[in-house]
């Protein structure tokens, strides 16, 4: 068949690998493996640039964990360096609510945290579960997870203040 008819299915086909090798780094960052997910990454990323663009929905997701695993590692620099570029690129194309935007905010909120940032982390956490709630309830699983953050962010600003 002309190459035109079989364009649609390489696409299609790079995409499918693209996100599958993302899925082996984040599996290999869950894991414990991070530095792994981070060479892997630092393969996948450039080549679903080129196929899709910088600014594609499945590039910002790998590169959104890229940034969990490099903090995992403890390159908070590079970590919040990253998820911040990502964020403004999310806020432009999808807004304040989409749910990657606030995937992506909570995870700026765990580099501070993790710098002991408590005060920051603190004040990004109660902006993502103000719009969880709106977004997806008061109940649903994510808006309690940062709300135990929250939790957790003011036992360590009370023990600080002690």
């Amino acid at each position: 068949p002309p190459r035109s008819t079989l364009f649609p299915y390489t696409t299609l086909f790079r995409s499918v690998t693209i996100n599958l090798q993302s899925t082996m780094a984040d599996c290999l960052s869950s894991t414990g493996d991070s530095k792994k997910a981070v060479q892997m990454y630092d393969e996948i990323i450039p080549v679903a640039e080129r196929v899709f663009g910088e600014n594609d929905r499945n590039v910002l997701i790998c590169k959104h964990y890229k940034a969990i695993a490099l903090r995992r590692l403890g390159n908070l620099d590079e970590s919040l360096e990253l998820l911040d570029r990502i964020h403004e690129k999310e806020v432009s194309m999808q807004g304040e609510n989409d749910g990657m935007t606030l995937m992506n905010k909570y995870q700026i909120g765990m580099v501070h945290y993790e710098r002991k940032e408590f005060t920051k982390a603190l004040e990004i956490w109660e902006e993502v579960e103000q719009r969880r709630k709106h977004v997806l309830g008061h109940t649903h699983p994510s808006t309690i997870r940062v709300r135990n953050k929250i939790a957790e962010c003011k036992a360590k600003l009370s023990k600080q203040a002690n």
